[in-house]
């Protein structure tokens, strides 16, 4: 993939998730970070 696709793809990501950088509950109370990362899924998983 071109650096220029990978740019496409994330902006449309961020376009599509939406970007927080700090910790915040979504919807499903679950806490998220960033886009799309879900940190309570990722404590479960160690």
């Amino acid at each position: 993939m071109t650096e220029s696709l990978l740019n496409r793809i994330k902006a449309q990501l961020v376009r599509h998730e939406g970007l927080r950088l700090k910790p915040y509950r979504c919807t499903a109370g679950k806490l998220t970070i960033g886009i799309g990362p879900n940190l309570d899924l990722i404590t479960e998983r160690r």
